[in-house]
């Protein structure tokens, strides 16, 4: 990938495409997981153009997939995305372990709010004080998701001591509370400037959101309400369907 390219800017396509195309070409053919790039000042001396262009066939790339910004500098090679579960009894460690990935979480953010009027009525309780927290979850290093969670006071004191890890176990083996997703919701949408902070993407990168509330199961009532969004790159969602409509139909 070092060798120098001559390019000329055309009508058809400009320079920073002709740059992505090729890059392309080379990393899935060179390339493996984990892999770095050469710095952009090294690639924007080979291909003959400025920083800027160069950032611009880099960002393609990380819309594609292809590549992620470690840390603002470094240009690492992706990974094939990640299959990830969602049923009633889903957690994202579970997936992880069984899938054998390498992941890991921290605590972004942790402060005790007065519970927001949409909150309350979304999770349909007579709320007064909440936990908000925001966490960031890593595969092999690599930022995959972002969630925000807004969990009731029950959890208050046990999460003032939580520093990541699995946050459903840490809850069970603190303080006895056993969760289960209830609802979920999945849609897509493009990444805001907050968003692509934490995943080091792009803004506007591809991202899938999953808003989930879950219930205590011994009280069946709501105890989270939690917002992740998924790099689009990374992580491909599998739905599990129940089968209790077939059922239903056949009885």
């Amino acid at each position: 990938m070092s060798r120098k390219v001559l390019l000329r800017s055309t009508g058809d396509k400009a320079l920073y495409r002709q740059i992505a195309e090729l890059l392309t070409l080379e990393i899935r053919k060179e390339n493996k997981h984990g892999d770095f790039l050469p710095s952009e000042s090294d690639m924007a001396e080979r291909f003959g153009v400025n920083r800027h262009t160069l950032r611009k066939a880099i960002d393609v790339l990380a819309i594609k997939g292809l590549v992620h910004r470690q840390h603002g500098r470094r240009i690492v090679v992706n990974e094939r995305p990640v299959q990830y579960e969602i049923h009633s009894g889903v957690q994202f460690s579970k997936n992880m372990e069984t899938l054998g990935v390498d992941w890991s979480s921290e605590v972004a953010e942790l402060e005790f709010i007065e519970a927001p009027e949409e909150v309350s009525q979304a999770m349909g309780r007579d709320i007064d004080d909440m936990v908000f927290m925001r966490t960031v979850r890593y595969i092999n290093e690599t930022p995959a998701c972002v969630s925000t969670h807004y969990l009731t006071s029950e959890c208050r004191k046990a999460l003032q001591s939580y520093e990541g890890g699995s946050l459903h176990d840490y809850l069970q083996q603190s303080c006895g509370l056993r969760l289960r997703r209830g609802s979920c919701h999945v849609s897509v949408a493009l990444m805001d400037a907050e968003a692509a902070m934490y995943l080091h993407m792009p803004i506007g990168a591809p991202m899938l959101c999953v808003d989930s509330i879950n219930f205590n199961r011994s009280t069946g009532e709501a105890v989270e309400l939690s917002r992740s969004l998924f790099r689009g790159d990374l992580i491909k969602l599998n739905i599990e369907m129940s089968n209790h409509g077939e059922e239903n139909e056949q009885n």
